[in-house]
């Protein structure tokens, strides 16, 4: 990119887990993880066309000394130095909002999945019990039907019947 470190701080050192020498003189997207590469490009180009001042605020993945990749945020500027075009950089290391913001967002899933999984099972139960309350007044409504028949053939033939059998439908 044509593009070298000059400068690094020690808050930068830390980031990156090396020293000012390992930094100084690369080339910044050596330092900026394959997935992150496209983005900080344009980044850097909209930095050096003739309108581009500032950028906004962006995310972007590091790729330490020690091969940790980190998740940084990143605004830079350009800036004039002696007739010389130079650009700043700040990365905060947002590695630890981004992974809590993801484990909040699955917990969030976690949580509508077993909601829906209690609401499925209360609609299963509250179906289950229906039915059973059908079938037993299937069948009570059956029995009676069956005493009030009985009840009525013996209303003519034996009426003494009739009364218990009456009794048993309430």
């Amino acid at each position: 990119s044509g593009l070298r470190i000059s400068f690094v701080n020690e808050a930068a050192q830390r980031l990156f887990a090396t020293d000012e020498a390992a930094l100084l003189g690369r080339d910044p997207l050596s330092l900026i993880h394959p997935d992150s590469r496209a983005l900080v490009k344009s980044r850097i180009d909209a930095l050096h066309s003739e309108s581009g001042g500032a950028v906004p605020p962006a995310q972007a993945k590091i790729v330490r000394a020690d091969g940790a990749v980190r998740v940084v945020e990143s605004v830079a500027a350009r800036v004039g130095d002696h007739g010389e075009v130079a650009v700043i950089v700040i990365l905060r290391d947002i590695t630890a909002l981004v992974e809590a913001r993801q484990a909040l967002a699955d917990s969030h899933a976690e949580l509508r999945w077993l909601v829906a999984s209690k609401d499925q099972v209360q609609e299963d139960e509250r179906k289950r019990i229906a039915r059973e309350l059908h079938d037993d007044l299937q069948q009570t409504l059956a029995a009676i039907r069956i005493d009030l028949v009985a009840a009525a053939q013996r209303l003519d033939t034996a009426p003494q019947e009739v009364p218990p059998l009456l009794e048993q439908t309430s």
